[in-house]
């Protein structure tokens, strides 16, 4: 066994006993004492009782809440996660009183292990996804559920001889920073036809907007869109996880809104939020990736919805 593979038990046994199972009395043998959640909400309990808090709100807003984990990385003391959740919405959920529908969102996260416990987390779930299908989310924000990507044949994944080999994860860790430090923040995409595949599919998440979803155009096109909004856009990768064909990454997201957003006219206002993409690699190209970002704080940092009336994770 791997030094990874505890790691990803460790995991797997918080969604499969703690989420999908109720058994909150289990959260002292996951979460180490001193825990501390980064995505937690201001004034949220804080260590294993803020654990417990996530949970109970989610049970009590959907009954039968259940986790499916897509993707699980495993590098050094951190895991970095992909899950689905579904349930359906039988209890108030944020202010929102229930409607009988059954919810589909997705969420990433980024883990960090120590002694055998979780000891810390930065998470991103598409929130903005879950509140527009309980119509949390007024239709007059012109807020869309995410694109359906489901007629899409994403590049075959080809499992590498050595998921942790040091020159294909230096390769992919370089590709990734480029995403960042040099489309997103200079607006340079000269290089996108060489690095995106053809085939590439992006899988985003719910936002005010639909762009393409398929080929180099879908970053191009995501990349043109948010600097003629924000000029002065700055996507900082803060964090990485590595392993076999996949990335994921944890960036912040910042800028000035003083252009045209999507039909949004320029609020004159300042926006930072968290995002966080898995990005899938082959022959030293992007060929799939499933983003999600805090596009729900966004809109309430630039004044375009209210805050929410409960945490949003």
């Amino acid at each position: 066994m791997s030094q990874e593979e505890p790691k990803k038990a460790l995991y797997r046994r918080f969604v499969e006993d703690i989420i999908n199972g109720g058994r909150y009395e289990l959260i002292p043998e996951i979460f180490d004492p001193g825990y501390v959640d980064h995505s937690a909400q201001p004034g949220a309990p804080g260590g294993l009782g803020g654990v417990e808090a996530v949970f109970r709100m989610f049970r009590g807003g959907f009954p039968d809440v259940h986790f499916d984990i897509q993707t699980m990385l495993a590098e050094g003391d951190k895991v970095a996660t992909r899950v689905t959740g579904v349930g359906t919405h039988g209890g108030p959920f944020m202010g929102i009183a229930p409607t009988g529908v059954t919810a589909r969102w997705g969420s990433h996260g980024i883990f960090r292990v120590a002694d055998g416990k979780i000891v810390e987390h930065w998470g991103q779930p598409d929130i903005l996804a879950l509140l527009v299908q309980i119509g949390g989310i007024p239709p007059s924000a012109g807020v869309g559920p995410p694109a359906d990507t489901s007629h899409l044949t994403p590049h075959p994944d080809v499992p590498p001889a050595d998921p942790h080999d040091p020159a294909m994860l230096a390769e992919h860790r370089r590709l990734t920073e480029w995403a960042h430090a040099v489309a997103l923040s200079t607006g340079d995409v000269s290089l996108a036809r060489t690095y995106i595949a053809a085939d590439y599919v992006d899988h985003p998440p719910a936002r005010p907007y639909q762009i393409s979803v398929a080929g180099p155009e879908s970053l191009i096109d995501d990349v043109r869109e948010f600097r003629k909004a924000f000029p002065d856009l700055r996507a900082d990768c803060v964090d990485m996880v590595a392993e076999g064909t996949q990335v994921c990454s944890r960036g912040i997201w910042s800028g000035t809104h003083t252009g045209d957003f999507f039909g949004i006219p320029p609020t004159g206002k300042t926006m930072e939020v968290q995002g966080m993409n898995f990005f899938r690699f082959a022959d030293g190209q992007f060929v799939e990736r499933f983003g999600t970002w805090d596009v729900l704080a966004m809109m309430q940092q630039l004044g375009l919805m209210p805050p929410p009336a409960g945490p949003p994770h």
